[in-house]
């Protein structure tokens, strides 16, 4: 789910259970308008969504995953 910067829902995926959610990521930051910041959690950890906000001029905010 993307939401904006107030928490409310802007889009949603619904995927499997056994789907990994970053899979869904790509998907919603392309429809989402350009952001300043974009708030993740560790499942989001992938260099691949960092590169996709900043190409959008938004700067990540990902913890990374501690594996």
């Amino acid at each position: 789910m993307a939401v904006d910067s107030c928490g409310l829902p802007v889009d949603f995926i619904i995927t499997g259970g056994e789907a990994y959610d970053c899979k869904a990521a790509p998907e919603l930051l392309e429809q989402l308008p350009e952001a300043e910041h974009v708030v993740t959690d560790r499942g989001y950890d992938s260099e691949k969504i960092r590169e996709q906000v900043r190409q959008k001029n938004g700067i990540p905010t990902i913890p990374r995953k501690r594996n």
